[in-house]
């Protein structure tokens, strides 16, 4: 395995003062600065910030090699391109509804700086070449081991801001913890110090990789037996049961991720472990032979659920995951039947084209050819156009969290009338796009939108003027989606008087109101529905009236003439 060299003291020095000056202008450009700037620009700002970060800890030798800055100043451009156009996608809109879009982003920056990185390491100091798989898993433990030494280090600071507080000294709980320029100085200056110390002590990452690879070379035959097996059972079982589950995808895609990520450390060049029996040898090849049918597999998955639902982002999301997958499947494949034939290990040219592939994905991800919010956008409005589905809550919220064009989509549905003449469109409609969650409800609306289970008593009318005034923010939800709360009356005290159940399939909630001395008052609630009951199944045994009352085993205590509430794992 190739080693870098120690760093000199002047690259270590203008490292950390290069981290503390990043640090410096996240601060300026975040939400406690006094600097007047929109979170689109504030976005830009920061991702070249950590890109040039990331960069100078994890790829920087000699900070006056000229290659380095080259090919970190293109980095840069890239990043500020891809980042300019998600400050466009989210220009004018508020931050609550672009949440989601800039948590991706993130997540996309981290894939893009992960997969690049390996093309700014290409010499290590001594101008020896240095593998891009080794770089990739190189950068990984030394990230994993950062942010444990990071986790540490303020961990450290915690324990020395409470010592001081104890003596109602404090200073440094409120420099520490309270002060947003000690913070973001120190993030930034902590996580890249503790990287450099990670790549300096070169033998313990070689020994960790090492470790890695003697795992892998055990866990990849059981590995290859699962995914065997799990063929033949599907040989004779068929495809509906994968056709029915909405998270076949991720599982799929998974099975083959981690088939590939043992196989590309158990085969790695650097193995110093004997190699496995010829039975092992065969079993290991016929699991990777097979990867890029699984990979397959998801993306028909995917595709069904895409015929049914249309595109959201999660799904073009999950459709680049598993190109890339299916990209590094039949790569692998490949691999495995060169070596077959010709006895040679092969290089890594393989590998190569994956992450180009990967990374291509990426940047078109984030441009007008690959964007998920912008496809997301127009499937489901080609959908609303064509009579394919009616507003509900999931198409609704995607388009109100989708950025600008999410927004111009909702204002064009909001200004067609034929759209809006349907009463459950106008009703979804008018409930999503309300700035006030805590207003009373329509009667005609929440009457029209919640049903009544099979043979049950229809509640007072003094709940239903309860409901609309006091537990609007509750119910406000079953107005996206009719049919999706059901009422049911219950009495579950043993009390001789009815509770009103009332449970939502949108928030997989119910909650029990009871009423005491005239007032209606909620006395009960749930969120945690298990995932075993599936929404459908939940919303079926509700309109079907298969609800009962279910006494608790353990009970309650009272202590001195006052009750005291046990909550048991049951």
């Amino acid at each position: 395995m190739s080693e870098l060299l120690p760093f000199a003291r002047t690259t270590r020095l203008g490292i950390v003062v290069i981290a503390a000056l990043c640090g410096l202008a996240m601060f300026l450009t975040g939400p406690h600065s006094h600097i007047v700037m929109s979170q689109g620009s504030a976005l830009v700002v920061h991702s070249l910030a950590i890109t040039l970060c990331v960069s100078v800890a994890l790829a920087a030798v000699r900070l006056r090699a000229p290659r380095f800055w080259l090919m970190t100043g293109a980095l840069l451009l890239l990043v500020g391109l891809m980042a300019a156009w998600m400050r466009w996608s989210i220009a004018g809109v508020n931050e609550l509804d672009s949440d989601e879009m800039v948590v991706s982003w993130y997540f996309s920056l981290a894939a893009t700086l992960f997969i690049v990185l390996p093309w700014l390491q290409r010499d290590s100091a001594d101008g020896a070449p240095v593998s891009r798989c080794l770089a990739l898993w190189n950068n990984g433990v030394a990230l994993l081991l950062a942010q444990a030494l990071v986790g540490v280090f303020w961990g450290v600071l915690l324990l020395w801001a409470k010592l001081f507080s104890a003596v109602n000294i404090y200073f440094f709980e409120a420099l520490f913890f309270d002060t947003p320029l000690f913070a973001w100085v120190m993030v930034t200056v902590s996580g890249v110090v503790c990287l450099l110390l990670c790549r300096s002590q070169t033998r313990i990452t070689e020994a960790l990789i090492r470790f890695l690879t003697l795992v892998a070379s055990g866990l990849l035959p059981l590995a290859a037996l699962i995914a065997l097996l799990f063929l033949v059972t599907l040989a004779f079982v068929g495809l509906d049961g994968l056709a029915a589950r909405t998270s076949c995808t991720g599982l799929l895609n998974v099975l083959a991720l981690v088939l590939l990520t043992l196989a590309s450390l158990a085969d790695a060049p650097w193995r110093s472990a004997l190699p496995p029996h010829k039975a092992l040898r065969l079993l290991n090849n016929a699991g990777l032979i097979l990867t890029p049918l699984f990979a397959a597999l998801a993306a028909w998955s995917l595709w069904l659920r895409v015929q049914q639902y249309g595109w959201t982002p999660s799904r073009v999301y999950a459709a680049l995951i598993t190109a890339s997958v299916l990209c590094w499947a039949v790569s692998a494949a490949l691999r495995v039947v060169r070596r077959a034939k010709t006895g040679e290990q092969g290089n890594d040219m393989g590998g190569r084209v994956v992450m180009l592939f990967s990374f291509a994905l990426l940047v078109l991800s984030h441009s007008p050819v690959l964007d998920p919010w912008r496809i997301s956008v127009e499937s489901q409005m080609a959908r609303y156009e064509h009579g394919a589905q009616k507003a509900d809550y999931l198409s609704l919220y995607m388009l109100q969290h989708a950025g600008r064009r999410g927004q111009a989509a909702l204002n064009t549905l909001r200004n067609d009338k034929t759209f809006m003449a349907d009463p459950e469109n106008r009703q979804a409609m008018n409930s999503m796009l309300s700035e006030d969650t805590t207003s009373p409800v329509g009667e005609e609306n929440l009457r029209r939108a919640i049903i009544l289970a099979n043979g049950t008593a229809t509640p007072d009318e003094s709940w239903w003027k309860w409901t609309r005034e006091e537990n609007a923010y509750n119910v406000r939800s079953c107005l996206y989606e009719k049919g999706s709360c059901v009422v049911s009356m219950l009495d579950l005290n043993h009390d001789g008087q009815n509770e009103v159940l009332l449970c939502n399939g949108v928030d997989r909630s119910c909650s029990v109101a009871q009423r005491e001395n005239g007032e209606w008052r909620q006395v009960g609630w749930s969120m945690t529905i298990p995932e075993s009951l599936s929404r459908e199944a939940f919303l079926k045994a509700l309109r079907d009236n298969h609800i009962k009352g279910k006494d608790k085993t353990w009970q309650d205590l009272d202590i001195g003439g006052v009750k005291i509430p046990l909550n048991y794992q049951e």
